[in-house]
């Protein structure tokens, strides 16, 4: 598929989870240690999510994830066992959310 037809397709999951870490201003060193994946696949998925943003650069695509609501601030949770949980729910418990 080329960059513009991969416009405006929804994120995968795991897009969503490294979009959303980027918005909270982390490297890719860091995403990649906090998923348990590598660099260069984090790389990968960044490509992607520009792709369907239909942005240039990771700035770009926070700020838009941001304003849109694509990746809310303060909705990670890094839980006791070292697993990233989207939401509001962390092993079927609530946790409160900070405030900006």
């Amino acid at each position: 598929m080329t960059w513009n037809e991969q416009r405006g397709r929804p994120l995968t999951g795991r897009e969503q989870q490294v979009l959303d870490l980027v918005a909270q201003g982390m490297a890719n060193r860091r995403i990649a240690r906090t998923l348990g994946i590598s660099e260069s696949t984090v790389k990968n998925h960044l490509r992607a999510v520009f792709a369907k943003l239909g942005v240039t650069d990771r700035t770009q695509a926070a700020v838009l994830a941001v304003r849109t609501g694509l990746a809310p601030r303060h909705r990670h949770c890094m839980c006791a066992q070292g697993r990233v949980h989207m939401g509001q729910w962390c092993h079927g418990r609530s946790f409160p959310r900070r405030s900006p």
